[in-house]
């Protein structure tokens, strides 16, 4: 039979970030601290946008898709997808040149 070791690692101690606010910050998170005032300082540091409505969020995802730089966009829904992805292929659509150059 094993038995596991009479040690253990505390993750309070452990800093997974290079910059200790971030550090911190991501700690009172998975504490649970405060959690209006953890969400005003991601926001204070641009770790964090909040949109004042659905419809300006749903844009600002679809700017970052159109960008074509790697980046991964996440919706919480099919419908939030389907709708990124319809302004992602209509912003493709119109920067298309049609004419001479095809």
């Amino acid at each position: 039979m094993r038995r596991a070791p009479l040690w253990f690692l505390s993750l309070e101690g452990v800093r997974r970030f290079a910059d200790p606010a971030y550090s911190y910050l991501t700690l009172r998170m998975r504490r649970g601290e405060a959690p209006g005032d953890v969400l005003d300082d991601l926001v204070a540091r641009g770790e964090t946008v909040v949109h004042a409505s659905e419809a300006e969020w749903t844009l600002a995802l679809a700017a970052v898709a159109s960008r074509q730089d790697g980046l991964l966009v996440v919706a919480d829904t099919r419908e939030h997808v389907a709708a990124i992805n319809g302004i992602v292929h209509g912003r493709a659509i119109a920067g298309r040149r049609f004419g001479s150059d095809r």
